[in-house]
């Protein structure tokens, strides 16, 4: 392995651990909040502590199925691409294998020069298609990454002003 994919390979590790680590805050949090929350009559204007509250509270529970989704696209992007890289693998060795050999082996099959061609035809065909879906999953994933942080600081916000509100008003 070499130094970059060493480095790499810790990043991913760490990065994995910050998700379940915020995302178990943000359970702790939540239930914390719910337990403790005391209903009142919510009001728009003035606002009021409880209504911060609740707003804490809708907050973190949006972050928690943010983070969940989150964890769960991470998850997604590995599954597709280890078969991005498994069919860009068995297209490249068919690549280098079959140069200027009339059959090829398979697992113990021969096969044709055509049959060769389309197999080949077929494997690069899926490893851009997976390609593709794993930009998707990348893609979907660092939207649920941010949405989960906004919404774990609006949580957090909302429940200082309230407790600022609650104190001074």
């Amino acid at each position: 392995m070499s130094q970059s994919e060493k480095i790499h390979d810790e990043y991913r590790q760490a990065s994995d651990k910050f998700d379940y680590f915020i995302t178990g805050v943000t359970i702790a949090i939540c239930g914390f909040l719910v337990q403790t929350y005391q209903p009142i009559k919510l009001s728009l204007w003035p606002l009021t502590s409880g209504t911060l509250e609740l707003m804490a509270i809708i907050a973190f529970l949006l972050s928690i199925f943010f983070g969940l989704m989150k964890i769960e696209k991470g998850l997604e992007v590995k599954r597709v691409n280890y078969w991005h890289l498994k069919a860009s693998e068995e297209r490249d060795a068919m690549r280098q294998g079959a140069q200027g050999i009339s059959a090829i082996s398979i697992e113990g099959n021969y096969i044709s020069p055509d049959q060769t061609a389309s197999l080949f035809s077929f494997l690069d065909k899926k490893a851009k298609e997976t390609r593709k879906d794993c930009d998707t999953y990348a893609n979907h994933a660092g939207f649920c990454y941010s949405v989960r942080n906004c919404l774990f600081l609006a949580g957090i916000s909302f429940q200082v002003v309230s407790k600022i509100i609650e104190a001074y008003v």
